[in-house]
C-alpha cells in the first residue's frame, strides 16, 4: 500500500481479532484482495454518508487499484471507527490504539449507534418536536422499499418478527422502538404494510439523528400518505386531546413464546402477539450481546444463521486459550451436539471466552441465568465427543505448544552461550589492559636509557676534545710531559672505564630492544586472538 509502511496488525491494535474476523468474511478463500463491490457493500454497513465513505475509500486505496488488500480493509475499518466517533478521517492517527472499534450493522441497512448516544433518545415528547422536518424524500422511499421487499412479504405485509429483527439492529432503546411501532402499525395487526414500514423506518432514522419521536404522526407524514385512512389524524389541541392522558410506550413483538404483559390489556397491539420485556434474566449485558452479535454476523460466512467449528476456529484460536478450555466452552454452548452454534449460543460462547481471558474459568455446568432465553439445553452425555474441527484444533495447538517449548529451549541455550562469550571477552580485555600497562612501562624505561646514552655521548665528545687539545699542546709543553704523563695515564684509565661503561650501556640497550620486540610480538598475538 503506497505511502503507508505499516502492518495490518499495527493498524488494528487491540481490535485485531474483530478486524481479522471482518477480513476473513470478505476474503474467505485467502486471495489477498477484496473486490470493489464487496468492499463498498461492507463499508455501507457502517451507516456513514456516501461522502465520508468515498474519502475512506480514497485513503484505503491510494494507488487506485480498484480493490482492497488486507491492509486496505484494516485501514478502512479504522477510519470508519474514527468517523463514527466524530474524529477526523485521516491517516495521521491510524496507529492510535485508543480508537474505539467500528460499528458494522448486520447488513440490512440500519446503522448501529449503540452506547450513550442511543441511551439519550427517549420517548418522552420534548416541547419543540414539531419544529423538525418530517418530509420523506423520494430517495428515502426507494431505499425503504428495497428494505421492505428484502424482508420477505407475506400477504402484502412484513411479519412483525422480521420487522422486529430489522428495527432491533438500530440498537435504539426499547421504549423508543415501542413508540415507533405504536405510531407505524396503524391497523394494529402486528405486521407492517409497505406504507407502515416506510413510516417506521423514517421514524427510526430520525431518532438515530437525535430527533425526538412525536406523540402522534406529524402532518408531513399524514399529508404524504394522505390515502391511508387508517392512520389517525393529529388530535386537536383544544377538543381532541384529553388533558391528563399519558402515553405508555408499547413494545414491539419479539417472539412467539408466552410472556407476561408489561402494559394494560387494552394495549393497541392485538392479543396473542407477545411483547418484548424491558429486561430478561440472561446474565450477558446488552452491550456485549450487541458486540458479539456483530461478530457472529461476520463469522457466519455462509449466512445460514449458524457458525460451524470451521467458521469459529479462527476466532477461538485468537483468544489464546488452551484447547481443553475451548473444547469445554464449545460443549457447554452446543446444547444439541449438532456441531453448530446459533447466534445466542455463539454470544454465550464468546462471553465465556471473554471471562476466561479475565481469569474467570467456565463452569462445569451452565447456571440457569447463563442459558439464552427460550433455550433449554438437554443433559449432555458424560463424555461429549468433540467435532473433527476441534480434534484438528487440538492437534495444531499441541504442535504449536511443542514448537514454543523448542524455541524457548533454543533461546535459553543462546543466552547461556552469550553469557560465556561475554565472560571470555571480559577476561581478554583485562589481559589486554595489563599488556598495555607493561608496554607503557617499557617505553618509559627506553626513554630513560636513551637519555643516559645521550649524556654518555656528550661526555665522550668532551673527553676527546680535551685529548686533542692536550696533544696540540704536547709539542709546546714537552718540558711538562713527564709531569703530565701520570695525569695522562690517569685520564686514559678513566677513558677506558667510560668506554667500558658505554659498552655495558650498549648491551643493556640491545637487551631492552630485544625485550621490546618480544613484548610487541605478544601484544600482536593477543590482538589476533581477540
Amino acid at each position: 500500500m503506497s505511502g503507508l509502511t505499516v502492518k495490518p496488525k499495527q493498524v488494528a491494535g487491540r481490535h485485531y481479532p474483530l478486524f481479522e474476523t471482518y477480513y476473513l468474511s470478505l476474503d474467505p478463500t485467502g486471495k489477498g484482495q477484496v473486490a470493489a463491490m464487496d468492499a463498498a457493500k461492507f463499508l455501507k454497513r457502517s451507516g456513514l454518508s456516501d461522502a465520508i465513505l468515498s474519502k475512506i475509500w480514497d485513503l484505503s486505496d491510494p494507488t487506485g487499484k480498484g480493490f482492497l488488500d488486507k491492509l486496505g480493509v484494516y485501514v478502512g475499518l479504522k477510519l470508519v471507527a474514527f468517523a463514527q466517533n466524530g474524529r477526523e478521517v485521516s491517516l495521521t492517527n491510524i496507529l492510535d490504539d485508543n480508537a474505539p472499534e467500528p460499528e458494522m450493522s448486520s447488513g440490512r441497512g440500519l446503522p448501529s449507534k449503540a452506547g450513550n448516544e442511543t441511551e439519550s433518545l427517549r420517548t418522552t415528547q420534548p416541547p419543540n418536536s414539531e419544529n423538525f422536518d418530517w418530509t420523506v424524500k423520494e430517495v428515502e422511499i426507494r431505499k425503504y422499499k428495497e428494505l421492505y421487499m428484502g424482508l420477505g412479504v407475506e400477504g402484502g405485509k412484513v411479519p412483525g418478527a422480521r420487522a422486529k429483527t430489522l428495527l432491533m439492529d438500530s440498537q435504539l432503546p426499547l421504549e423508543t422502538l415501542g413508540k415507533i411501532w405504536e405510531l407505524a402499525d396503524a391497523d394494529k395487526d402486528g405486521s407492517l404494510s409497505e406504507t407502515e414500514f416506510i413510516i417506521a423506518m423514517h421514524l427510526v432514522y430520525k431518532s438515530l439523528d437525535k430527533v425526538p419521536i412525536p406523540l402522534s404522526l406529524p402532518q408531513e407524514l399524514l399529508q404524504h400518505f394522505h390515502g391511508l385512512s387508517s392512520f389517525p389524524r393529529k388530535p386537536s389541541m383544544t377538543t381532541d386531546m384529553p388533558p391528563t392522558r399519558v402515553h405508555r410506550p408499547i413494545l414491539i413483538p419479539l417472539s412467539t413464546s408466552p410472556t407476561p404483559p408489561l402494559v394494560p390489556t387494552t394495549s393497541i397491539i392485538p392479543a396473542g402477539v407477545p411483547l418484548i420485556p424491558v429486561k430478561d434474566n440472561w446474565i450477558i449485558p446488552y452491550d456485549e450481546r450487541a458486540k458479539f452479535k456483530a461478530l457472529f454476523q461476520a463469522t457466519d460466512l455462509d449466512k445460514d444463521g449458524f457458525v460451524s467449528g470451521t467458521e469459529i476456529k479462527g476466532v477461538f484460536l485468537q483468544s489464546g486459550l488452551t484447547q481443553q478450555t475451548l473444547a469445554h466452552i464449545w460443549n457447554l454452548c452446543d446444547f444439541d451436539q449438532s456441531g453448530k452454534l446459533t447466534g445466542d449460543q455463539f454470544t454465550l460462547a464468546m462471553w465465556l471466552v471473554s471471562n476466561a481471558l479475565k481469569g474467570i474459568q467456565p463452569p462445569s455446568v451452565l447456571a440457569p441465568e447463563m442459558i439464552p432465553p427460550g433455550m433449554v439445553p438437554p443433559k449432555p452425555p458424560p463424555e461429549a465427543e468433540l467435532p473433527p474441527e476441534f480434534e484438528l484444533l487440538m492437534k495444531e495447538t499441541k504442535e504449536l505448544t511443542q514448537e514454543k517449548q523448542n524455541l524457548e529451549m533454543e533461546i535459553s541455550s543462546k543466552e547461556c552461550d552469550k553469557k560465556i562469550k561475554s565472560g571470555e571477552t571480559k577476561t581478554l580485555q583485562s589481559e589486554l589492559d595489563t599488556l598495555a600497562a607493561t608496554l607503557k612501562q617499557l617505553e618509559n624505561q627506553k626513554s630513560v636509557a636513551q637519555g643516559k646514552l645521550s649524556e654518555l655521548d656528550g661526555q665522550v665528545s668532551a673527553l676527546r676534545f680535551q685529548a686533542e687539545e692536550q696533544e696540540g699542546k704536547l709539542s709546546v709543553q714537552e718540558s711538562d710531559l713527564s709531569s703530565k704523563a701520570a695525569d695522562l695515564e690517569t685520564w686514559e684509565k678513566e677513558e677506558q672505564e667510560l668506554l667500558s661503561g658505554l659498552d655495558f650501556c650498549g648491551r643493556d640497550i640491545e637487551s631492552l630492544g630485544l625485550l621490546l620486540q618480544e613484548t610487541l610480538l605478544q601484544i600482536s598475538q593477543v590482538s589476533g586472538n581477540l
